[in-house]
């Protein structure tokens, strides 16, 4: 099996006295896999599943698990719902998919947002033990199809937002991100789901949460309602509040605004956010961005000045591009808002996109199953090993659509 057919796993954590794995706490109390691949992974998420506080709010998680010893790499997206346990308490439960990176793509995640895929209204305060079914990948795949349009839609209300994030890109591609949300909790979907579809792979490292209120964990991206005070700084962390842009490092949260004038950074990330808002609606369009900011490896530059610069490079051929395609073609250029029933197919754009994923593999590590201990039971007494397909190499980065 492929792995962008694979079936996904469902886990579902919640506070309980007699977890599965040991002890009393926010643990796994309900599973459609095997208990025995539990253990490693709520070691790696057990400080990612409460969310504390009186400013916490239902949000999506995605981190990207490395295999142990050998093992495939997996990803677990996690939907963090504040409320209460069973004893009255303020607590956090979650309900989490296990599985492959060519079905869980940061896309297909964000596209699940809304959490409303055929399967997913279980009650999560009841539910225990071996009791949950594996998710098909189609699901998975049509509640992104149903989503994409309307989040496409909307992106173009938080265009303020996705300035000051690629401008933040631009100027430290390595850093992990914290922005403060000042949209009340609409806007990081839509800002991610703009980003995502806009610089697709050209930018390295899709672990994010929509929504936290602690900045100091594993995430490339994380919104915050205000920033934590913490007696140490993060070297490695961004503080970015987008109602005040910077020319400067505001690793500590501090204003250090500038004004516009004499921001390249700033310019650069404008024009990138006017021509996404501008072919959003596009899918081929979208692909041509992806691939001019992948081939010039916008992100992977170590100075400032020649990231701009591709990114000004980048553009100038795609309008030239835009320009030549449409006289070929004989159309006039593409309206901003899309005239009524021609919004793109974004299950056929779906598909391309799964199709290079799994060929290009994950961080080096091909994918055909889900993660090894979480396995079906039927699938281990089958007697026979999974076929996996043809070694197949890397496609170029000139077509790498977003995922």
């Amino acid at each position: 099996m492929s792995g962008t057919d694979a079936p996904v796993h469902q886990i579902v954590f919640r506070w309980d006295a007699d977890l599965a794995v040991g002890g009393a706490g926010v643990g796994p109390v309900a599973w459609s896999g095997n208990r025995d691949g539990l253990e490693p992974i709520y070691r790696k998420v057990a400080t990612l599943l409460s969310v504390p506080g009186d400013e916490a709010r239902e949000s999506l998680a995605r981190v990207e698990l490395r295999g142990e010893r050998g093992a495939e790499s997996s990803v677990l997206l996690i939907r963090r719902v504040p409320g209460q346990d069973r004893g009255g308490r303020p607590s956090t439960c979650s309900h989490a998919l296990l599985g492959s990176p060519s079905v869980l793509t940061p896309g297909r995640c964000l596209g699940l947002h809304a959490w409303r895929w055929e399967g997913s209204g279980i009650d999560l305060l009841e539910v225990e033990g071996r009791s949950l079914e594996c998710v098909p990948a189609q699901a998975l795949r049509a509640a992104t199809d149903r989503a994409a349009p309307e989040l496409t839609e909307r992106a173009g209300l938080f265009d303020a937002e996705l300035t000051a994030v690629l401008a933040a890109r631009l100027r430290e591609p390595r850093q992990r991100l914290s922005v403060r949300d000042r949209t009340g909790g609409d806007g990081p979907v839509h800002v991610l789901w703009a980003l995502r579809n806009l610089a697709g792979r050209a930018l390295p490292g899709w672990s994010f949460a929509t929504h936290d209120t602690r900045d100091g964990g594993p995430f490339r991206y994380v919104f915050v309602p205000r920033w934590p005070v913490s007696a140490t700084r993060d070297q490695q962390l961004t503080r970015l509040d987008p109602a005040r842009p910077s020319r400067g490092d505001s690793r500590d949260g501090r204003d250090s605004r500038a004004p516009d004038h004499g921001d390249p950074a700033g310019e650069a990330a404008a024009r990138l956010a006017e021509h996404y808002l501008e072919i959003r609606h596009d899918s081929g369009a979208l692909r041509e961005t992806r691939r001019a900011l992948a081939e010039r490896r916008v992100f992977e530059e170590e100075r400032l000045d020649e990231r701009v610069r591709l990114v000004h490079e980048a553009l100038k051929w795609l309008s030239h591009a835009g320009d030549h395609r449409r006289s070929r073609t004989g159309r006039p250029a593409e309206s901003r808002e899309p005239s009524q029933g021609t919004l793109y197919d974004r299950a056929r754009e779906e598909r391309a996109r799964e199709e290079r994923y799994d060929s290009a593999g994950y961080g080096g590590q091909r994918y055909d199953t889900v993660f090894d201990n979480l396995r079906q039971d039927q699938d281990q007494g089958a007697g026979s090993p999974t076929t996996r397909p043809p070694h197949r190499p890397s496609g170029p980065a000139r077509d790498s659509p977003a995922a």
